[in-house]
């Protein structure tokens, strides 16, 4: 469901800032969804939207709660850069 609001943000507006594709994000965590997350984490790089350590912190916990450390130890060497 919450998939769905933020497409239609996506296509209709109002555009999704910072602390909406966090929310999502943490959502998606919680459900196991981590390559999701990570997509979120892509398109937020390519909407110059600026992430942050809230952000960061919710794609390594989805993809530690799916057993993908070595997704979530690349997003902690792009953190520290």
């Amino acid at each position: 469901r919450q998939l769905r609001v933020f497409e239609d943000m996506q296509r209709q507006g109002p555009s999704p800032d910072v602390a909406t594709f966090g929310a999502l994000m943490t959502a998606l965590g919680r459900e196991h969804h981590w390559g999701k997350c990570l997509a979120m984490m892509d398109d937020m790089i390519s909407q110059h939207l600026e992430s942050n350590v809230i952000l960061y912190g919710a794609a390594i916990s989805a993809c530690d709660k799916a057993s993908q450390w070595q997704n979530a130890v690349a997003l902690l060497r792009n953190l520290h850069d």
